[in-house]
């Protein structure tokens, strides 16, 4: 299956960056569902089949981190692709789990060209 049309779920608490990230997404072919926090994402994924192929998280959200969602995701879901974004400076990125250097990190805001690069290189087709 190609990079486009692939379920992708996005986690922002931000209701305009959750808004542009799910319709570029959108625009680009994926199906796209969202949630807020993690608590929603999870619940989501429960309800979910097929499961999704990339979760594009926030690396800081209410109660958690992004890193944290993923790897509770990743105990049903273990071939789930992940993509971090945030608006926080490095060294705060680096403290709630993501290496910006080894892992997949788009700094807030992104352009769309940049996210749907990205999305291509998580699922394998970029």
């Amino acid at each position: 299956m190609s990079a486009v049309g692939r379920r992708i779920l996005v986690v922002e608490d931000d209701e305009e960056t959750l808004n542009i990230l799910s319709r570029t997404l959108a625009a680009g072919g994926h199906d796209v569902f969202w949630a807020r926090n993690a608590p929603d994402a999870l619940k989501l994924l429960a309800r979910r089949d097929p499961p999704i192929a990339l979760i594009i998280t926030d690396v800081v959200l209410p109660g958690t981190s992004g890193p944290e969602l993923v790897e509770q995701i990743r105990e049903f879901h273990p071939d789930v692709a992940a993509i971090y974004v945030s608006a926080y400076d490095t060294d705060t990125v680096r403290s709630h789990g993501v290496d910006p250097n080894t892992m997949a990190f788009l700094p807030k805001p992104t352009e769309p060209r940049d996210l749907l690069r990205f999305v291509e290189a998580a699922l394998g087709q970029g």
